[in-house]
């Protein structure tokens, strides 16, 4: 288990952590706020995050060069991640033993 201490405004802690909604890995328990001034704006929130990575497999990707040649890329612990704006992410791991 993590533990950690973040300090900012409602807001922006809001977009923090739903930031951390979205991965599966992370699980977050709010353990306490606390405000720095009565009028204040500034938050400082304690929370405990457990830390659950789910098993990766191996990723195949296969892309075509302009020339027509098909290029096979076999990525350990791969992850694709698809975002809102349409963009694809693509992470993994490449051991070339020739290289």
């Amino acid at each position: 288990m993590l533990k950690l201490l973040v300090q900012g405004s409602q807001d922006e802690l809001s977009r923090f952590f739903l930031q951390f909604r979205t991965h599966k890995e992370f699980i977050v328990h709010p353990d306490s706020i606390q405000w720095q001034e009565e009028n204040s704006e500034n938050v400082q929130l304690y929370v405990s995050f457990d830390f659950c990575p789910e098993s990766r497999e191996n990723l195949t990707i296969q892309m075509m060069t302009e020339k027509g040649t098909i290029v096979k890329l076999d990525l350990l612990d791969g992850i694709v991640t698809r975002f809102d704006d349409g963009k694809t992410y693509i992470r993994g791991k490449l051991y070339d033993i020739f290289g």
